[in-house]
């Protein structure tokens, strides 16, 4: 977590908004940290609750700059809502989502999938697109979660693309 020692809260939230974001105070850590945590189930970033000493070890540990202690011992979140939404949107989250809702763990999925663990791993991470990845690694991945390639590697240009592609052929 960052702490902020240059300037006043109220500059410091300016500067945030001025940069897109939309600034969240809490009171003090401990309120943080009950936020965070209904944030991630609201968000299913994770099918299991998150505990009150992981989320708080996760805001302290962060170094994105995220979270930010206060002179005065209130803790802000800096938080980018058209950035978060096109994270939600994207395949490498709907991935772990699908992996998690079928019970495998990473290593159980790319075994099952015929991939290795760090490919995987690297889709799930966003290391790499999954949007980009090979066709017969996205057919493996999908048989695997038993679930429709579109579920979760499709947006409106792929969908376009598939449409244009079966526009005649069938």
């Amino acid at each position: 977590m960052k702490q902020v020692e240059h300037c006043s809260k109220e500059t410091y939230i300016e500067e945030c908004k001025s940069e897109g974001g939309v600034p969240i105070l809490y009171a003090d850590i401990h309120e943080a940290v009950q936020a965070y945590c209904k944030y991630l189930r609201t968000r299913a970033y994770d099918e299991f609750e998150t505990s009150e000493a992981d989320a708080e070890e996760g805001i302290l540990s962060g170094s994105n700059c995220d979270w930010v202690l206060m002179n005065d011992g209130t803790v802000l979140w800096r938080s980018y809502p058209q950035i978060e939404e096109e994270r939600a949107k994207s395949g490498n989250i709907k991935l772990r989502a699908f992996r998690k809702v079928a019970g495998l763990s990473q290593a159980q999925l790319a075994e099952k999938a015929g991939i290795s663990v760090r490919v995987y791993q690297n889709y799930e991470q966003g290391v790499r697109e999954i949007e980009k990845a090979q066709l017969s690694v996205l057919l493996r991945i999908c048989i695997a979660l038993n679930c429709k390639m579109s579920a979760i590697f499709m947006d409106e240009d792929m969908i376009e693309m598939v449409k244009k592609y079966h526009h005649g052929r069938i």
